[in-house]
């Protein structure tokens, strides 16, 4: 008979942007003697610091570094897709459990997190570099017509709309997967988990998310965003979304600054809607999400988040 090895469940803490995420992971890692493994499609990238919020000042506690893994993986002009994430994951995870200490995953990419726990069920599927260039020129609106007008498929349920670059991996897996009806996807895996999720109602959001862009205009976002333009160009600031995208139309002249700011405010409202709406869709299919008010005191929610864990 094989002797079957228990995996220790995971610690997930999730939500919208400017929820609080880090600091409530930062806090609970400190208390269960645990490490940070950021679940970020942004902070994966070296010198994008401000504009993906890394602040790393909120992994120190008394002086003391929490260790985290995952942010400044990989330069700018690299790739880094949603394999690459889970083979680092992964890795991490190794290096946190053989030290006997408890990992904790932080971060809003919901088909990060979904990777993560669930596996990647089509990472078999290669891709399709002709159909990529037909589609590179299309806006997310276009490509999402694109993609829902498709004959339905089994990644239809489960697809990421939030960039172009996953809505193109999208459209790439699903026009796979009508052409070899044969195909198998790999087997799902199942990590236990305790999914914790900051909410907030949309006018605190949308207050909190208005004061830190601010802040980070004070701290020398353009700054940042010069030097990235400088340096890698402007379709490769424009892919990476949001803060760097319209930092990029500004700085091209594409956009004054007034604009700049108007349009880049409204966008990131819009992406934490559309996380929100990602999470609950991971509810959906069957992932227990326990939600905490983001507006509570961090210790308050650090309680909550220990009875949940006992």
């Amino acid at each position: 008979m094989h002797k079957t090895t228990k995996v220790k469940p995971i610690l997930v803490i999730l939500g919208p942007t400017a929820s609080g995420k880090t600091k409530l992971a930062t806090a609970m890692a400190q208390r269960i003697s645990g490490e940070i493994i950021s679940a970020d499609s942004r902070q994966v990238y070296r010198e994008l610091n401000i504009g993906t919020g890394k602040d790393y000042s909120d992994y120190l506690i008394n002086g003391k570094l929490i260790p985290y893994h995952l942010i400044d993986c990989v330069n700018p002009d690299e790739s880094f897709t949603v394999s690459d994430f889970i083979r680092e994951y992964d890795s991490a995870r190794t290096h946190i459990e053989t030290q006997n200490k408890q990992a904790v995953m932080c971060g809003g990419t919901g088909s990060y997190i979904v990777a993560a726990l669930n596996g990647l069920t089509y990472d078999g599927i290669p891709p399709n570099n002709n159909l990529r260039n037909q589609l590179i020129h299309l806006s997310k609106d276009e490509l999402q017509n694109y993609f829902t007008s498709m004959p339905r498929t089994a990644v239809h349920q489960t697809a990421d709309y939030n960039t172009v670059k996953r809505l193109v991996r999208a459209i790439e897996i699903a026009g796979f997967l009508n052409a070899n009806t044969s195909f198998k996807p790999a087997e799902a895996r199942q990590t236990p988990a305790h999914i914790i999720g900051l909410s907030l109602d949309n006018s605190e959001r949308n207050n909190r998310i208005e004061k830190r862009l601010i802040t980070r205009l004070q701290e020398g976002l353009l700054d940042e965003g010069e030097r990235i333009y400088n340096r890698y160009g402007y379709h490769i600031m424009h892919r990476m979304g949001l803060e760097y995208k319209f930092m990029a139309l500004h700085l091209s002249g594409n956009l004054t600054y007034a604009e700049f700011y108007a349009q880049l405010l409204t966008a990131i409202k819009q992406f934490a809607k559309r996380q929100m709406t990602y999470f609950r869709k991971m509810q959906r299919d069957g992932m227990c999400i326990h939600w905490i008010n983001a507006e509570l005191p961090l210790q308050q929610q650090c309680e909550i988040v220990m009875e949940h864990l006992s």
